[in-house]
């Protein structure tokens, strides 16, 4: 007789195939890291310094991400070589927020290192918020050239040129290093020269600016290139500065020293008087010493015209003065008998100039037989005597009215 399996037998197996059949329909799985993307290039050759920008993008994996970490050949980058998103950095790693946890698109700016000629491996790393958190990253190789540019200035580094000059010339050597030369640019004083204002090698680079881009053979290096750069017209010194780039930005600077003189004999400056020849003090003035002499002496050059005694003591100061002793004057006024138009008495600093504001002047020559009109504050003079030339600017007319102890105070440069 055959036996037949009992009823809790029976049970038994069902309820192992039954919890045969759960495993296999919910199999245990492991949690995913996030998936980041580098978008931008793997391997970059650049100057030492350069910043460069990694683009990544990154997607959240089983747990929302929480910080963007930045390492150089393993250590965390300070934050003060980082950018993200074109912001300064204020920590590294940056932590995410909002929508960032769950995916982004990211551009990470860095310094590179300092060192020309190294290599040092860059990644960005993108970490979830799980309690062992779980990692994805990208790395991006930057190379530095190892050797800059050289630029050197030919002939004298100081010279002194004569104003006037319409231009001088620059010649420099440079010698390309890692990299192709690229550009070149001039500089005054810092400030970029306007690219009318200077030549390369004979050709204009006013349609191509400052810096200008260096071409055919140019890019392997040159000997005795000649910048032709335009002068200031104002006298004093410049300093010009040509800067020298290659392709991967490293940069070197040749400079000169430009001394731009006056192009003739410098002036001197005093301050003069003149008394009205009637009060206690004498009357005239010897502009060879600058002295107060008597308006009789034979050294004045000029002299007061003193009172009129049919006026009062408070309005008796005739207040017009004289050249004597053979010496002359005529009046100054830009823009009138010969002076030209943008004369000024401050921008008079040569003594050919003084002089020829008096040869050149058609106005009215004034001395020993005539005199001048009122003197008032403002009114300017030119004299001559035995050669030598003045230049006067009434500075201050002193009027008393119970005493001649009347006088003008001038600037005079001679």
């Amino acid at each position: 007789m055959k036996r037949i399996l009992n009823f809790p037998t029976l049970m038994l197996l069902f309820v192992a195939a039954l919890f045969m059949t759960s495993c296999e329909d919910y199999p245990v799985t492991a949690d995913t890291a996030p998936n980041v993307t580098l978008l931008s290039e793997v391997n970059l050759t650049l100057a030492p310094t350069e910043e460069f920008t990694i683009e990544i993008s990154a997607a959240q994996g089983t747990n929302e991400m929480n910080g963007v970490y930045v390492y150089e050949d393993g250590i965390e980058v300070p934050e003060s070589r980082l950018k993200f998103n074109g912001v300064d950095a204020s920590a590294n790693p940056a932590l995410l927020v909002g929508t960032d946890r769950e995916s982004l698109s990211w551009t990470v700016s860095i310094i590179a290192q300092a060192t020309a000629g190294t290599s040092s491996n860059f990644e960005v790393e993108v970490r979830d918020n799980a309690a062992t958190p779980l990692r994805s990253s990208v790395t991006v190789t930057v190379a530095t050239a190892a050797t800059p540019p050289t630029l050197t200035g030919l002939g004298d580094q100081t010279p002194t040129l004569t104003e006037g000059a319409q231009n001088v010339s620059f010649k420099l050597t440079g010698e390309k290093g890692s990299g192709l030369l690229s550009s070149l640019e001039v500089r005054r004083n810092s400030e970029l020269v306007d690219a009318a204002d200077f030549n390369w090698n004979e050709l204009t680079m006013m349609a191509a600016g400052n810096p200008f881009q260096l071409t055919g053979t140019d890019v392997d290096g040159f000997e005795e290139g000649e910048f032709l750069v335009d002068l200031p017209l104002e006298v004093g010194t410049s300093i010009y500065s040509f800067i020298l780039e290659d392709e991967f930005g490293s940069r070197d600077t040749a400079s000169y020293t430009v001394t731009t003189t006056m192009a003739g004999t410098p002036v001197e400056i005093r301050e003069d008087e003149v008394l009205n020849q009637d009060g206690l003090a004498p009357g005239g003035l010897d502009l060879d010493t600058g002295d107060n002499v008597l308006s009789n002496s034979a050294m004045a050059e000029l002299i007061d015209n003193g009172i009129d005694t049919d006026m009062t003591l408070d309005k008796n100061w005739i207040q017009t003065i004289s050249a004597v002793n053979g010496a002359t004057m005529k009046y100054v006024l830009a823009s009138a008998d010969g002076t030209l138009e943008g004369y000024s008495f401050a921008e008079t600093t040569t003594k050919e100039e003084i002089e020829g504001l008096y040869t050149n002047n058609t106005g009215t020559e004034i001395n020993s037989t005539n005199s001048t009109s009122v003197v008032t504050v403002g009114d300017e003079f030119v004299v001559t005597n035995n050669g030598k030339y003045w230049l006067l600017s009434v500075k201050e007319v002193v009027v008393t009215e119970d005493n001649n102890n009347d006088k003008y105070i001038f600037d005079v440069k001679f």
